[in-house]
């Protein structure tokens, strides 16, 4: 299954397309689509904007069946944390209304919230996640409406959490860190205890200042500006070498220092608001976006914050296709983060608003309102088709009537006709009457004829082949009439014509020791010559055989 990250940035929007598979997950590529230095867009024209970007992506690659993730603006929504002193998540899912009645200014029915539950060996700690439902369904609106409609929506508290836990090893989760996600219109600040989001802040200060400042102390345009900012930004910080640093250099630098003031001072409070919050210091700030590679901004934010400032590099520590630089790495950073939610190194989760009202709707679902109309005809037709139906079946029913109506009355009248006599005729009114007595009659004589062919199926016990044994076994100076034989059903009369008195018995004892047929009768008669001889010419024998099997 493919898994897009998507981080829909004022500055450029960032896919990272991940596949998995039983054995785990890779990562396929990275894209970045620029949407301008200064879009000057109203923020619905600019939400549709990238989201007909990632459609389009979408269609171009024929990833239809990709699960996207999309990373919401952190200004859509707070974060609250919360301690119980039990684990049961059942009990914590219904105490959580309780506790955000006093924490947010909104009515509970007024809001959507999604929460993250860490077991402790006291009980648990809970992330929760809320925003206002009109906010949401109103971003969901215009992500729509540009062609994209995404499974999975999230924050970057909980992309970012998703990538540090596979980025940083156990021991750096294990401590109080601050990422700061520099981009082009505005910052955002996460502060993480012990890999447990705390707190967020989005400050409204990024790389465009940088721009604006360039272009205001140059005198040049924005896109020169832009330009310049990419290719030559850099500070110096007081770790650098300022003898080696000419007039034109330091004076560049400042003017960046400058524009980075009021964003640096956002910072500055999160870092002390965070520091009374947790049992102990921050131990390191993680930058990424755009701004953060400006180059010599580490060393100076380490200057200014007094804390260890690190550049995050995500992919260096994970399977991957993408070879690229580490510049990119820091813009990718929230869209891998986005994309690995759905990939948890442990059973916590993530955040995901696309739920309750904002659920999404999957093919096999409609809605009744939207298909009441097309519903209303699909039944009318349908009923129009059954009483069609009914009026057939009752027309065809009374057709039938009819039909045997009249075939009684033909049979009634011909049957006379056809009869021999009135009283066969009458017969078989009776049988037409009483349809009992025909089946009877009918069984009767389909009982007679299975027996006549179970006689005539065994062709062994048939008379003529009977009879053609027994002529074969006669000797041939005896003269068998076996073509004319008669038979009356239970015996068979035959005739033979014998020349002297030997003849006659072996011809009666080769009879009687037939093993087909019984001797029932063996008559002779003298058949004189025509010259009037004492001595007959030939006997005549008439024969009378009953068949043993038939």
């Amino acid at each position: 299954m493919k898994i897009l990250g998507i981080d829909p940035g004022t500055y450029s929007v960032k896919i990272l397309e991940i596949e998995t598979s039983f054995r785990g997950y890779q990562i396929v590529d990275s894209y970045e689509f620029p949407l301008g230095a200064d879009p000057n867009l109203e923020e619905q024209a600019l939400v549709e904007i990238q989201s007909a970007i990632v459609a389009r992506f979408i269609r171009e690659h024929r990833i239809d069946t990709s699960k996207n993730v999309w990373c919401l603006p952190q200004s859509l929504g707070t974060l609250r944390t919360f301690q119980f002193p039990f684990k049961d998540k059942k009990k914590i899912h219904s105490n959580i209304p309780f506790q955000l009645e006093d924490a947010i200014p909104y009515d509970l029915d007024e809001v959507l919230n999604d929460t993250l539950i860490f077991p402790s060996q006291e009980g648990a700690d809970v992330s929760c996640a809320i925003a206002p439902i009109t906010h949401l369904q109103d971003e969901l609106t215009r992500i729509q409406s540009g062609g994209c409609d995404p499974q999975i929506l999230t924050f970057p508290v909980s992309t970012y959490r998703s990538l540090m836990q596979r980025v940083l090893s156990d021991s750096l989760n294990e401590k109080r860190i601050v990422l700061a996600d520099l981009g082009h219109q505005k910052s955002q600040f996460f502060f993480y205890d012990q890999g447990i989001p705390k707190n967020i802040q989005v400050s409204p200060y990024g790389g465009y200042e940088i721009t604006f400042e360039l272009s205001k102390f140059y005198q040049i345009s924005l896109p020169d500006a832009e330009r310049i900012k990419h290719q030559n930004a850099f500070i110096i910080s007081q770790q650098s070498d300022h003898s080696s640093c000419t007039k034109e250099q330091i004076e560049f630098s400042n003017s960046i220092k400058v524009s980075l003031k009021n964003l640096i001072r956002d910072l500055k409070h999160f870092m002390v608001s965070n520091r009374a919050r947790s049992t102990g210091p921050i131990d390191a700030l993680y930058v990424c976006g755009g701004t953060s590679l400006i180059k010599g901004l580490v060393s100076y934010l380490t200057d200014e914050l007094k804390i260890p400032t690190l550049a995050l590099h995500p992919l260096s520590h994970l399977s991957s296709k993408v070879h690229v630089n580490e510049n990119q790495e820091a813009v990718i950073a929230c869209s891998l983060g986005t994309a690995l939610t759905q990939i948890p190194k442990e059973p916590i989760g993530t955040f995901n608003f696309r739920k309750g009202p904002l659920a999404r709707r999957s093919k096999t679902e409609f809605n009744l309102t939207d298909a009441a109309l097309p519903l209303s005809k699909a039944l009318l037709l349908l009923f129009v088709i059954q009483l069609t139906f009914g009026i057939l079946g009752l027309a065809r029913s009374y057709r039938l009537d009819r039909l045997k109506k009249t075939l009684n009355s033909s049979l009634r009248t011909h049957e006379l006709a056809l009869s021999d006599t009135p009283l066969k005729a009458i017969e078989r009114r009776q049988l037409l009457e009483k349809p009992a007595l025909i089946e009877t009659k009918v069984q009767k004589r389909m009982l007679k004829k299975k027996k006549q062919i179970s006689i005539l199926r065994d062709k062994d016990h048939l008379p003529s082949k009977q009879l053609i044994e027994l002529s074969e076994a006669i000797p041939k100076t005896i003269e068998m009439d076996l073509v004319n034989y008669n038979s009356d059903g239970s015996s068979i009369n035959l005739t033979a014509r014998l020349y002297d008195q030997t003849q006659t018995r072996i011809l009666k004892d080769l009879l009687s020791q037939d093993n087909h047929f019984t001797l029932e009768d063996y008559k002779l008669s003298v058949s004189k010559t025509e010259d009037g001889a004492k001595a007959p010419s030939y006997w005549t024998a008439q024969i009378k055989l009953a068949p043993k099997q038939f």
